[in-house]
């Protein structure tokens, strides 16, 4: 194989590990905090299923359970820390949503903090999804414009550097949420780290634009060797 041939072809698979890579990070985090349904706290009131009789509101976990807690509370492995029943209103539709506007309700930066996790996992997820497709696209010649794709490929690895660091500062701005007893028995931690899968993602990428970038730019990009 010719220069030519051989590092774009090695660039290439590593692009599609690193995307994918990236795809399996942001897909655990979704899935860690959004389980379709997750029973909620049972003073809220209830309502009837018919001849069934009766059943609760379920929530998503990321609107059912904080990410801390205390020693007291955290007794055994996949304890759900509840929001304040407070916090719950009703839709106008017979059911309940998580409402904490400001100042009103004591679980407003609980919320917000969970919230904006679901929110930047899946625009990790939606971003590394599109890039891994444009790579694929490239891998295959199926489009035009693969050399221009590699060369500004840095900012994708800054945009992903942003994303990841924003869910480590949201994460680590939860109080005590790395502490041994909520590690050890927050239902947010029972299968996954939710703070490591964070870390991972950051330091990936973070690697990824100081080692490999540097590689690329510095021996390979004179020797022409990516058109």
């Amino acid at each position: 194989m010719t220069c030519r041939n051989i590092p774009l072809s090695i660039r290439v698979f590593y692009l599609n590990g690193l995307y994918l890579l990236s795809i399996l990070l942001s897909s655990i985090s979704i899935g860690v905090i959004s389980p379709m349904k997750w029973v909620n706290n049972t003073d809220l009131p209830q309502k009837s299923s018919g001849s069934d009789g009766i059943e609760y509101f379920t929530f998503p976990r990321y609107q059912s359970c904080k990410l801390n807690g205390n020693t007291t509370a955290m007794t055994e492995k996949g304890t759900c820390i509840k929001f304040d029943v407070t916090s719950y209103e009703p839709d106008g539709d017979g059911g309940y949503v998580l409402n904490v506007p400001p100042f009103s309700r004591a679980d407003h930066s609980a919320a917000i903090v969970l919230e904006t996790i679901f929110v930047l996992s899946i625009i990790i997820l939606l971003v590394n999804i599109a890039l891994f497709i444009c790579s694929v696209f490239y891998h295959f010649k199926m489009c035009s414009g693969r050399q221009k794709m590699l060369e500004i490929r840095p900012i994708f690895s800054l945009i992903n550097i942003g994303l990841f660091a924003g869910l480590v500062g949201w994460l680590n701005g939860v109080k005590d949420i790395s502490a041994d007893y909520n590690v050890e028995h927050n239902v947010y931690f029972e299968n996954y780290n939710l703070v490591s899968i964070a870390i991972a993602g950051l330091v990936i990428h973070a690697v990824d634009i100081v080692c490999a970038n540097l590689v690329v730019y510095k021996f390979f990009k004179s020797d022409n060797c990516f058109n």
